[in-house]
């Protein structure tokens, strides 16, 4: 997928996992807490080789919400995604898996190696920081 993409795009945008600061919707309300426990790091996790993004809030010390999408890379700012499923990591390695529901896009726009700006189809914005190595959850 990435040898058909101009300049070092595909590059950028796999390389590492991201944690995130947003205005969006949806992530205020989990990070704000779930089952009475406070939300921890946010990432966004890009496998473009692999087509597969996934959205992780952690809830230390065992617990996560992890929302996994297929994605295309259109072009050198667009790429499409959808939801494939979520769930909700408990503790004691429980989960509870919930069924996928959407698609859509996002817009990048590279502050630098480093930093990106999301523009996506909800009119969210999200400032994605590139941190630490790859990871799946």
């Amino acid at each position: 997928m990435c040898s058909q993409q101009p300049g070092n795009y595909c590059g950028r945008l796999k390389r590492r996992p991201c944690s995130l600061w947003n205005v969006q919707g949806s992530v205020p309300v989990i990070r704000a807490g779930l089952f009475g426990t406070e939300a921890g790091d946010v990432f966004q996790c890009i496998d473009v080789e692999a087509g597969t993004l996934q959205n992780v809030v952690t809830f230390p010390p065992e617990g996560a919400f992890v929302v996994n999408s297929s994605i295309s890379v259109e072009d050198e700012v667009r790429v499409a995604f959808k939801f494939s499923g979520a769930r909700l990591d408990l503790p004691e390695g429980r989960s509870i898996s919930l069924p996928p529901l959407g698609k859509g896009w996002f817009d990048n726009v590279w502050v630098d190696d480093e930093v990106r700006i999301a523009f996506d189809i909800r009119k969210d914005v999200l400032v994605v920081l590139r941190d630490g190595p790859p990871r799946t959850f």
